[in-house]
C-alpha cells in the first residue's frame, strides 16, 4: 500500500517506520523547519509539500489535527481517503464549548464553567471568588501555541495565571476567549 502520512509536527515518524516495516511504500509529510528538518532522514522518504504526495497514495493518514485539516478535507470531498479527523470533529478537540456540548448530547458529564469575553473579566472574578480554579482558554488557533491549563491556586495568582494561558492566543475571529471549568470527581475534564 502506497500510504502517506501527513504529520506537520513529526510526530509519526515511529507510525511510518512500522508501516515501512512491514512492506509499505511510505511519504512522510513534515511542515520542515529548525526543529523538523531532520526528523525521519535516513530512515523514511521525508517531503516537506506532502500535496505532491496526495494522488500517489492509496490512503493518507494525518497524524494532527490542526494544521492541514481544512486542506484534506478538500481532498476528501475530492475521493481521496484519509484517515482523520475533518473540520468538524477537529473543533471537538480544539474548541473546548463545541467538545462539551458533543460530550453533553451524549449525556457524558461535563464540568461546569463559566465564560468570559475577556481576560480582565476571568481576573475579576477569580478575585472576587476567592478560590481555586483551572483556566482554560476556549479555542486552539495553532499547534504551534499551545493552550493548556493555567492553574490558579489562590487569588493572588489569579492575574499572571489568566493571562499567562492567553499570551499570543487568539480564536478565529480575533477574539480572545477563557473559560472557568470547575471540578467533576475531583479530575479537571
Amino acid at each position: 500500500m502506497r500510504l502517506l502520512i501527513v504529520d506537520p509536527f513529526g510526530e509519526a515518524l515511529d507510525f511510518a517506520m512500522r508501516c515501512q516495516r512491514d512492506g509499505h511504500d511510505v511519504r512522510l509529510g513534515i511542515k520542515l523547519d529548525e526543529k523538523t528538518k531532520y526528523i525521519g532522514k535516513g530512515l523514511v522518504s521525508v517531503t516537506a509539500e506532502y500535496q505532491k504526495w496526495v494522488r500517489w497514495a492509496d490512503v493518507v493518514f494525518m497524524a494532527d489535527n490542526t494544521l492541514y485539516t481544512h486542506d484534506l478535507d478538500k481532498w476528501r470531498q475530492q475521493g481521496v481517503k484519509v484517515v482523520g479527523s475533518s473540520i468538524e470533529s477537529a473543533a471537538w478537540e480544539t474548541n473546548r464549548s463545541v467538545g462539551m456540548k458533543v460530550f453533553q448530547k451524549a449525556g457524558i458529564a461535563t464540568a461546569s464553567c463559566k465564560e468570559f469575553k475577556s481576560f480582565d473579566d476571568a481576573i475579576a472574578y477569580v478575585k472576587r471568588e476567592d478560590r481555586r480554579f483551572v483556566s482554560k482558554v476556549l479555542r486552539q488557533v495553532s499547534r504551534g501555541h499551545d493552550l493548556h491549563a493555567a492553574a490558579v491556586e489562590e487569588a493572588g495568582q489569579a492575574d499572571g495565571a489568566v493571562r499567562a494561558a492567553g499570551v499570543h492566543r487568539r480564536s478565529g475571529d480575533g477574539r480572545r476567549r477563557v473559560v472557568r471549568p470547575g471540578r467533576l470527581f475531583g479530575r479537571l475534564v
